[in-house]
């Protein structure tokens, strides 16, 4: 009797951890998305996919569009540019995908970096409302017929930003939060 009624609780424990982890998420909510650079977030109804982020050098011929418009950077920082695509796959349009504003990158110690305004013409991330199947950066825009695909969100970050690696941006879409690490 002691056996069976042992054995009956355990069934029950079990059972009842699982129905604990199965409405937890295992610890990950709908707000708390995680992806690495080239995976998609889910955020509010649009995929959002980092093409590729690297340090941007004001002084190279290429990276002189993404830059075009500001000054150099101070003694101790660079310019880092996170190239980003957002396509709506749902039916119907979608609100415009999150602003710059509501963007940042957080290194492993906490700190956090807002993205500065990208005057980059063509290649700047302006949202813009997506109809069923659309994507930013728009058709036909020098940053969708370029290599990368990806509209430019730009940074400037601190030299010491590279010790404190990886990187993550933060989205911050309201009810849901998604964050891309950058291999970088």
């Amino acid at each position: 009797m002691f056996e069976r009624r042992l054995v009956t609780r355990s069934v029950l424990f079990l059972a009842l951890l699982i129905a604990a982890l199965v409405v937890t998420g295992c610890g990950k909510t709908a707000s708390e998305l995680e992806g690495n650079e080239g995976s998609q977030v889910v955020i509010n109804g649009l995929n959002y996919q980092v093409q590729i982020s690297r340090q941007l050098n004001s002084r190279d011929q290429e990276d002189r569009s993404y830059t075009h418009g500001h000054a150099d950077p101070a003694p101790g920082q660079d310019f880092f540019g996170v190239f980003i695509r957002v396509q709506n796959n749902q039916s119907g349009p979608r609100k415009m995908p999150i602003g710059i504003d509501k963007m940042k990158i957080v290194d492993t110690l906490g700190n956090e970096y807002r993205p500065i305004v990208a005057f980059a013409p063509g290649f700047a991330y302006v949202p813009s409302l997506l109809g069923n199947g659309a994507h930013l950066p728009l058709p036909s825009s020098a940053a969708d017929s370029g290599p990368i695909q990806g509209a430019l969100i730009l940074f400037r970050l601190p030299v010491s930003a590279n010790d404190n690696r990886p990187l993550k941006l933060v989205i911050d879409g309201g009810r849901e939060k998604g964050e891309i690490q950058l291999d970088a």
